[in-house]
């Protein structure tokens, strides 16, 4: 599945559109006034997604000089809560001392912007902005794809239905790529017996959460809750299950309590998984605009494809 995409590069920081974008976007910020907040709209628009990459790297001053406009300073060009996604590892999870990405074992350090980032990210979802964690490999020539990926529940493989998964939160990061890190399956049920995933809402007080984490033996689980650690758990199989229960608190933030969960080892951090809630009323579902989907036209030109029946 090719999945159309594009980097916004300006000297405050990067943002990426994933999707289809088939009306005219002036993508160059400061060109005729451009603001990235009108490329957020654009973007929305067209039922693509819009997210901040890499936004906590190499920050200040002195960070510019290794990466100009690499840190996100423009959050107030653009609505945080149209912002889908935000990337929490970029480039891999552990780095060699060009800062390219190694594999387990190989000697590299722990990339430091990770933390940072997920920090950040955490802070966004308790200030109320629903924003989906999800990795970037940053690699412009193809050397280092798969050094971070993102696993994705989808309904179908097709476009319309990864922009559902995404925009809901159903996806977790493989900190290493899908060959070195655990693989994750998350289901919490409320009283009631509804279920929920990675980034869904249950509105209930309590719920009992189960999960599943392969090819993590040796490492560990570290279960949060507003994104502070409540407790790390050893995983001690190849196929380790693991069950604890979360819970609601009247006095949290607009989005409610949201439980997270993480695995790492000696090295680095190796799985983050998009949070479940739990709140007292629903979540608020943006009515976002249906996916472009483009055909080829009589020209040979990109045009908007007939809606199916």
């Amino acid at each position: 599945l090719i999945w159309p995409g594009r980097e916004v590069i300006t000297y405050g920081g990067h943002a990426i559109v994933l999707g289809e974008t088939p009306d005219e976007i002036e993508y160059r910020v400061g060109h005729d006034g451009t603001t990235l907040g009108e490329i957020q709209q654009g973007t929305f628009d067209d039922g693509a997604l819009f997210g901040l990459a890499h936004p906590t790297v190499f920050p200040g001053e002195d960070g510019a000089e290794l990466c100009r406009g690499c840190e996100f300073t423009l959050e107030d060009q653009i609505d945080l809560d149209r912002v889908d996604t935000y990337e929490v590892v970029n480039t891999g999870a552990l780095l060699d001392g060009d800062f390219e990405p190694v594999g387990p074992g190989q000697g590299g350090f722990a990339n430091p912007f990770v933390q940072t980032s997920v920090d950040e990210w955490e802070g966004l979802l308790a200030d109320g902005h629903r924003i989906t964690a999800v990795s970037g490999s940053d690699d412009k020539e193809g050397d280092h794809y798969g050094a971070t990926a993102t696993q994705v529940f989808a309904e179908q493989l097709s476009r319309p239905a990864l922009i559902d998964a995404i925009d809901a939160g159903h996806a977790y990061v493989q900190a290493r790529g899908g060959a070195d890190s655990p693989t994750l399956v998350l289901t919490a049920t409320a009283p009631d017996g509804t279920t929920a995933m990675f980034g869904d809402t249950l509105v209930a007080d309590t719920a009992e959460v189960s999960l599943t984490v392969r090819n993590g033996e040796g490492q560990s689980l570290r279960i949060l809750r507003n994104g502070e650690e409540v407790d790390v758990v050893p995983i001690d199989d190849d196929v380790f299950d693991h069950t604890f229960t979360a819970d609601l608190v009247a006095d949290e933030g607009p989005l409610g309590t949201f439980w997270g969960i993480e695995t790492f080892d000696a090295e680095s951090i190796t799985t983050i998984a998009n949070p479940v809630f739990l709140a007292d009323r629903p979540a608020t579902v943006t009515d976002r605009p249906p996916p472009a989907r483009l055909a080829s036209g009589p020209s040979g030109t990109a045009e908007p494809a007939p809606a199916a029946p």
